[in-house]
């Protein structure tokens, strides 16, 4: 791998799709399913990670209306995806950020997202674009092997490969929300790379090998392309994303079995965020800042900060010009 041109991969998160009036904010949606029950004391709190407040809110309604029942999981996964679905079904990426996505003609494109909005922009029907009804069949058979995990790529349009890590609005079964699918993915990239084995498929396929378990999946990824992250806050609750960071970090920095000469492609983190002032004029995050920049540096990662001077739009628009230019 050490001499192989590297492929080019964005990794988006929901950035883009913010940019519209009409989006919708996540915490607001995750709290859907505890609307009815007025009468209800749900505790918020607003500082709880997401797949955390799934989890709270599943065991909660579950405890408080008496239900005892295991399929409240999936039920309210599959309402909260259902609301999420009639927001977003019409909606279009802003035509700026189409623009200059479709110029940069990425090789692959991984999401955490779990709507079509990107797919719209390479798909040539546009905002009809559909999942293909062999991948839906798939997804919904107990006998899958990855069943409710999307590890592989979901469609190819204009040669672009799409990954949804954390699954598709479709299949809500798929659909990451708690910590127990988050720890469920983890397993199961693990167990493809036969991470607790003597034998690490994952290190062959860094030194330039095929893995047929490995290739296919959004793991490869990481390893054989130049990544680029943008429009995603990476916050600590990614623990799948973050994993794949981490565990890419270890081999490079430990050597193990030879692995630092080979890991030669680039991932670069750009942080797009609002400087926040108190008051007095002190900015509240500059240590935090900080600790990052130290943090990505160890972790393998370009991490480059781009602070929000005019709008939103205009910075992702400026992001996406340096990746075009490889920069």
């Amino acid at each position: 791998m050490a001499d192989r041109i590297h492929k080019k991969c964005l990794l988006i998160g929901n950035g883009f799709n913010r940019l519209n009036s009409s989006s919708v904010s996540w915490d607001d949606l995750i709290k859907k399913p505890v609307e009815p029950y007025k009468d209800l004391e749900f505790t918020d709190i607003p500082k709880m990670s997401y797949p955390l407040k799934f989890e709270y809110i599943v065991n909660f309604l579950n405890q408080e209306t008496n239900r005892n029942d295991e399929n409240l999981y999936e039920e309210i996964k599959k309402q909260i995806i259902d609301e999420l679905g009639s927001i977003v079904k019409d909606q279009m990426i802003d035509l700026d950020i189409r623009k200059a996505l479709i110029e940069i003609n990425p090789d692959y494109i991984i999401t955490t997202n779990y709507d079509t909005q990107l797919e719209k922009v390479f798909a040539s029907k546009g905002k009809n674009y559909q999942y293909s009804k062999s991948l839906i069949q798939k997804m919904n058979n107990p006998k899958h092997s990855d069943t409710e995990l999307v590890l592989g790529k979901t469609t190819t349009l204009r040669k672009v490969d799409f990954y949804h890590m954390h699954g598709i609005n479709v299949v809500p079964r798929s659909v990451c929300l708690g910590y127990e699918h988050y720890v469920r993915i983890i397993s199961k990239l693990r167990d493809k790379i036969c991470c607790d084995s003597k034998h690490n498929r994952l290190i062959d396929f860094i030194k330039g090998d095929y893995c047929k378990s490995i290739n296919p999946t959004y793991l490869a990824r990481f390893f054989d392309s130049d990544v680029y992250i943008v429009g995603l806050g990476l916050n600590e609750e990614e623990i799948d994303l973050w994993w794949i960071l981490c565990y890419r970090a270890y081999l490079y920095f430990s050597d193990l079995e030879g692995t630092r000469e080979f890991i030669k492609n680039k991932i670069v983190y750009y942080d797009v965020h609002k400087e926040k002032i108190t008051s007095d004029g002190f900015s509240y995050e500059k240590d935090y800042l900080k600790q990052k920049k130290a943090l990505f540096k160890y972790m393998h990662v370009d991490y480059q900060e781009c602070i929000v001077t005019d709008s939103f739009k205009d910075s992702y628009l400026k992001v996406l010009e340096k990746i075009k230019e490889n920069e």
